[in-house]
């Protein structure tokens, strides 16, 4: 099964989703202290992961977990990979979108735009870590639910 995280606005919530789903980290405050140290990891990924699926390992049930970043585009792209999943013959029960679009926050893309253009970049990184640490525990809930929805169409 595949499991793509995706999300408008920035795609580091995304990236964080991700981590989280591969990593064997159950609570917010033993990925926090990581958060800190993976920020420009969880950057680079935003970048490359932009309009393509990014492959970032296999999950602990053998599922294959990739990164979408749809920008403002999600009303254009997941439809599109939709269909490409069905010209392929994947049924929707060979894959599962994850969408974490709802934890951008004001300072995720305050800070995003900071980071980004090389303006205050020390400002952005603190404003990039804040918005993720708003919604850690919301993320990790995400990524628990999304495990038991996978063990559940395995099972």
């Amino acid at each position: 099964m595949y499991i793509i995280y995706y999300g408008t606005g920035t795609a580091l919530t995304t990236s964080v989703a991700a981590s989280i789903h591969l990593s064997d980290l159950t609570n917010p405050e033993a990925f926090q202290k990581e958060l800190v140290r993976k920020i420009n990891e969880f950057w680079l990924l935003e970048q490359q992961s932009l309009g393509h699926l990014y492959y970032l390992g296999t999950d602990s049930l053998s599922h294959d977990v990739f990164l979408m970043n749809v920008a403002q585009s999600e009303t254009i792209v997941l439809p599109g990979f939709k269909s490409v999943f069905e010209i392929l013959q994947l049924r929707s029960t060979q894959y599962l979108l994850v969408d974490t679009t709802s934890f951008v926050t004001v300072y995720n893309l305050l800070g995003f735009n900071l980071y980004k253009r090389n303006l205050f970049r020390k400002l952005g990184h603190r404003c990039l870590l804040k918005g993720i640490e708003k919604n850690l525990s919301k993320i990790f809930l995400l990524v628990e639910n999304t495990k038991k929805q996978l063990e559940n169409k395995d099972g």
